[in-house]
C-alpha cells in the first residue's frame, strides 16, 4: 500500500515528472553558456598576455580577474550537475514510493552544493557589477568636488544594495525562490543605472568632441557604448526572465537550482565580453578625413578668454601633417 508522504517531500512529489525535465534542459543551457565562457576566457587570457597597450600591473590584474570569474563559472556548473543528479534520483525514489514499490523514502537536501551554487552566483554578480562600477568611476573622474562627492555617494549606495541583496539571497532559508526574485530585481535595477551612467557619459564626450573637432571623430565612443549596452543587456534580460519565472509559475518556485547556474554563466560571459572587445587587437582603422589643420581651426573656435592673445599658429607647426589614425580607447 502507498504510504503517506512527509510534508517536506510533498512539494517535490507534485512535480515528480516535471522538475527533472526542467532541470535537464536548464543544465544543457548552462553547459552551453559555460562553453561560451570557456572560449571567451581562453581568448581574453591570450590577448591579455600579448597586449602591449596596458601596463604590466593592469594586465596582471585583469588576468587574475578573468581567472577568478572562470573558476566561479566552473564551480557553478559542477554544483548544478550535482544538484541535477540529486533531483533526478530523489524524484525516481519518490515515484517508487508513491507507487508502493518501496517503503517511505526520506528526502535529503544537498545543502553543500546548493549553498556553493548560491554563493558562486552572488560573487559572480558582485564581480561583474563591480567591474562596471570601476569603469564608471574612471569615466566620471570629474574635477568639481561637489559632483564627485555626489557620484561617489551614488556608487556607494549601489555597492551597498548589491552587497545586502547578495547576503540576503545567500542566507539559508526555505524561500529561496522569493529571495532570488528580490536579488534579481535589485541587480537588474543596478545594472540599468550603471549602464545608463556609462552611456550618458560617453554620449556627452562624443557630442562635445564632435562639436569641437568635427564629425570625423567619435567612432571609438560609439563602439564602447555598443559594448556596454550589449553586456548589460545580457544581465538585464536574464534577470527579468528570472523574476518572471520565479514570481508566477509554482513549478519554478520549487526548483530555483534550474536557473541559478544559467544566471551565473551569464554574469561571467557579460564581464568577459567587455574585456574581450577592449583587449582584442584590431587592425588599424582606415584613414580619417580629420587633419591637424581641422583641429587647429576647431581649437580657434573654442577660444573663449579675451586675455589669451597667443597666436594659434604657434601651437601647431605642421599643418600638412599626415592623417591622424583613430584607435579604440584602451582600458586604463
Amino acid at each position: 500500500m502507498p504510504t503517506t508522504l512527509p510534508a517536506n517531500t510533498q512539494a517535490l512529489m507534485d512535480d515528480i515528472a516535471v522538475v527533472p525535465i526542467y532541470s535537464f534542459f536548464g543544465g544543457i543551457f548552462a553547459a552551453t553558456t559555460y562553453g561560451v565562457a570557456f572560449v571567451l576566457f581562453v581568448v581574453c587570457f591570450r590577448l591579455l598576455l600579448r597586449s602591449t597597450k596596458r601596463t604590466k600591473h593592469m594586465r596582471r590584474l585583469l588576468l587574475v580577474y578573468v581567472s577568478f570569474m572562470f573558476s566561479l563559472s566552473t564551480l557553478a556548473l559542477l554544483c548544478g550537475i550535482v544538484l541535477h543528479i540529486n533531483t533526478t534520483r530523489q524524484s525516481f525514489w519518490l515515484f517508487l514510493e508513491s507507487a508502493g514499490v518501496i517503503e517511505e523514502y526520506r528526502f535529503v537536501r544537498r545543502l553543500v552544493p546548493e549553498k556553493l551554487l548560491d554563493w558562486s552566483m552572488v560573487v559572480a554578480t558582485w564581480a561583474a557589477d563591480g567591474f562596471l562600477l570601476w569603469r564608471c568611476c574612471v569615466l566620471y573622474d570629474v574635477a568639481i568636488l561637489s559632483w564627485r562627492i555626489a557620484l561617489y555617494c551614488l556608487f556607494g549606495i549601489l555597492i551597498l544594495l548589491l552587497f545586502l541583496s547578495g547576503c540576503f539571497y545567500a542566507i539559508p532559508t526555505d524561500e529561496r525562490a522569493l529571495n532570488l526574485v528580490v536579488f534579481s530585481s535589485i541587480t537588474l535595477s543596478v545594472n540599468v543605472v550603471i549602464c545608463g551612467l556609462i552611456v550618458g557619459r560617453l554620449v556627452y564626450h562624443q557630442r562635445y568632441l564632435r562639436g569641437a573637432i568635427g564629425r570625423g571623430y567619435g567612432s571609438p565612443y560609439r563602439r564602447i557604448i555598443s559594448m556596454c549596452v550589449e553586456s548589460a543587456s545580457l544581465v538585464v534580460i536574464f534577470d527579468a526572465v528570472a523574476i518572471f519565472l520565479f514570481a508566477s509559475p509554482p513549478i519554478f518556485k520549487r526548483s530555483p537550482n534550474v536557473f541559478v547556474p544559467i544566471v551565473t554563466q551569464i554574469y561571467v560571459v557579460s564581464a568577459f565580453l567587455i574585456i574581450y572587445k577592449v583587449t582584442r587587437e584590431e587592425p588599424p582603422a582606415g584613414p580619417s578625413s580629420l587633419r591637424t589643420a581641422d583641429i587647429e581651426e576647431a581649437m580657434n573656435r573654442l577660444e573663449t578668454s579675451s586675455t589669451d592673445r597667443e597666436d594659434p599658429s604657434a601651437r601647431y607647426h605642421h599643418h600638412n601633417a599626415p592623417v591622424i589614425q583613430m584607435q579604440a580607447l584602451p582600458i586604463r
